[in-house]
């Protein structure tokens, strides 16, 4: 099995993400006098709902990849789990669209405003949803380093 990276996993996701600047030029000014539409570390809101449906879908395939007993139940899965991941990630990069406004993107100089209809909750949401994705491709490539 690739791990979460290689060419198999890659996705339209990182255009929508390179683009997305270019669609929306200027959409907040200057977050509505929020301060903090960053985060300097992960804190109980970013912790990811374990009875989340999506989640626990993701981690039911997993189990299953783990004990499937033939190579098309397995890869009948791991197609089911590749699109499962997409659409997570879709999720992340249209929330991220919706939440954030990206200034001097491709640059070292890059940082996110929170747009202008979004508040440091929102911004906390799209954070625990890519903790959450995080934690789903550890579990998967754990999987994949599995003999």
């Amino acid at each position: 099995m690739n791990r979460v990276g290689s060419e198999l996993h890659q996705h339209p996701m990182w255009r929508t993400l390179q683009d997305d600047v270019a669609t929306n030029p200027g959409a907040a000014t200057y977050n509505k006098g929020i301060i903090n539409s960053y985060v300097t570390e992960l804190n109980a809101y970013h912790k990811p709902d374990p009875d989340d449906s999506q989640r626990k879908y993701i981690s039911e395939l997993i189990a299953n990849m783990k004990h499937a007993d033939s190579d098309d139940v397995r890869s009948s899965l791991k197609t089911d789990l590749n699109t499962a991941i997409e659409g997570l990630i879709g999720d992340i990069a249209l929330t991220r669209h919706n939440t954030f406004v990206i200034h001097n993107e491709y640059t070292k100089d890059v940082y996110g405003v929170l747009a202008n209809n979004c508040t440091t909750n929102d911004r906390d949401n799209y954070v625990k949803s890519v903790v959450n994705l995080h934690e789903i491709i550890n579990d998967v490539n754990q999987l994949a380093d599995t003999p």
